[in-house]
């Protein structure tokens, strides 16, 4: 440091920029909403995928499209992984069937 060799960590550690990168977010529940409102004032295109599509006025305001997972991972520069930590819901049985 004192020979000036350290150029500082800045080229190093910090990464592509996110401004208009396409970011694909997985999981759009509270977390991935609020992130991807985030992400608008970095003009990043964001995708996501969700077992639930989002409400038209809420994707059209987000500017964020649907996608498979396949189409997600091939498109996207930044994935985000945004699910709970916890076990899958057993699934309802339909009326009439049994145990």
């Amino acid at each position: 440091m004192r020979n000036g060799g350290f150029a500082g960590w800045r080229p190093l550690f910090y990464g592509s920029a996110l401004h208009g990168a396409t970011v694909g977010i997985v999981g759009m529940g509270q977390v991935g909403r609020a992130v991807a409102a985030r992400l608008r004032a970095f003009e990043a295109r964001i995708i996501y995928h969700d077992s639930r599509p989002l409400p038209a006025d809420l994707a059209s305001h987000l500017s964020a499209a649907r996608l498979g997972p396949p189409g997600l991972l091939a498109t996207s520069d930044v994935v985000l992984v945004l699910l709970p930590l916890t076990a899958p819901r057993p699934r309802s049985k339909p009326a009439g069937s049994r145990p």
